[in-house]
């Protein structure tokens, strides 16, 4: 009986073990989508993003630190909750970053298609310890009226025929957190520019029919 008692407290330790891997790994896992995500997604500049991360990781610290007083023993309460309300604050701000990327991208209010501008900048942006890209296509967001900054080489500019500004497709996941780039097409031989819409008076005037008289 004790054999099998010690073979069941190894395999439960042994599962417990694994799960928690497994979810350590699945963290891991989203964090590296939302920063992927992140690179083409642009949030409305109203939207309190940092301060929203902060709030609710600090509120997560406190019931962390609520959890822990309670626990803990009196003569070294201070140094454990001030570790608890730490570990849990800086573990849900790193879990929460970019949740606004993730509204935007599975919450959209609708997905929309339009042409507009581009212009190819050199540095492109950044790609973290690597340094820069050699090249960043940056496109005009229509919705929150910022650039999305596309990473390129110089040699696929040269493939795709990219000028270095001229006009581009694209088709967007919006809501009122801002903008998700879905797809994108270059238009090789087309300029971006904008046409202003004409005075209203000239406008009634091409509306109406002129007539005049037949000669003799």
């Amino acid at each position: 009986m004790t054999i099998h008692s010690f073979k069941s407290e190894r395999q439960k330790n042994m599962l417990l073990g694994v799960g928690f891997i497994f979810m350590v790994v699945l963290w891991l896992a989203s964090i590296l989508f939302k920063t992927k995500l992140s690179d083409k997604t642009l949030i409305a500049e109203l939207v309190p993003e940092s301060l929203t991360y902060i709030t609710i990781s600090a509120l997560f610290g406190l019931v962390g630190t609520i959890v822990t007083a309670f626990r803990c023993p009196r003569c070294h309460a201070l140094k454990y909750i001030a570790k608890a309300f730490g570990n849990c604050f800086f573990m849900m701000l790193i879990t929460s970053w970019y949740g606004y990327d993730m509204y935007v991208y599975f919450y959209p209010d609708k997905i929309i298609s339009y042409d507009t501008e581009y212009k190819v900048v050199h540095p492109g942006p950044s790609k973290g310890k690597s340094g820069n890209c050699e090249a960043g296509l940056k496109i005009k967001d229509k919705h929150t009226g910022n650039w999305f900054n596309i990473c390129y080489s110089n040699n696929k500019l040269g493939k795709e025929r990219i000028r270095d500004y001229g006009e581009v497709w694209v088709k967007t996941r919006v809501n009122e957190a801002g903008s998700y780039l879905e797809s994108y097409k270059v238009y090789p031989e087309k300029s971006y520019f904008s046409i202003p819409s004409p005075p209203t008076a000239l406008q009634q005037l091409n509306k109406r029919v002129i007539s005049f008289p037949r000669p003799d």
